[in-house]
């Protein structure tokens, strides 16, 4: 007499068609995944409202780091003695106005981006911090729009 093997089925093995039903889903997983992460970055770069406060807040960093920044110290060194009286109050209030203008209008091709805000009311504060370096300073913002 011949012995018989006892065949067994491996519990892991899936059929063609099983497998096939979960490459589809996964695949259907990923085209979710890719269009909800789509939409949400078109909403942060595509949203005008949320464009124009992120570039508002870029050209003031612009401007007193590249441009304002040098010019108030006009070649002396950075100390607590030529800061003391812009630590409290700040420095000038920066219009948007400026911030488009300044330096040969360096942010010119900007503006489209604040067609609904009011470039004369909207506006940054930049008060100086010890050690006083170019980028010791906080940053108030008021950015005045109307958007529909």
């Amino acid at each position: 007499m011949t012995k018989q093997k006892k065949v067994t089925k491996n519990k892991n093995y899936m059929g063609p068609e099983t497998r096939m039903a979960r490459d589809i889903t996964l695949v259907q997983i990923i085209i979710c995944v890719i269009a909800v992460v789509g939409m949400i970055l078109a909403t942060i770069f595509l949203n005008p409202e949320i464009m124009a406060k992120r570039l508002f807040t870029e050209m003031t960093y612009d401007y007193y780091e590249n441009y304002y920044y040098e010019r108030f110290l006009d070649g002396r060194n950075p100390s607590e003695e030529i800061f003391k009286d812009y630590v409290e109050s700040g420095f000038p209030v920066v219009t948007l106005r400026q911030l488009l203008t300044f330096d040969n209008a360096r942010n010119g091709d900007r503006a489209e981006n604040f067609y609904y805000c009011d470039k004369k009311i909207s506006t940054a504060t930049i008060r100086p911090v010890a050690p006083f370096g170019k980028k010791d300073y906080e940053l108030t913002e008021q950015l005045d729009c109307k958007f529909k």
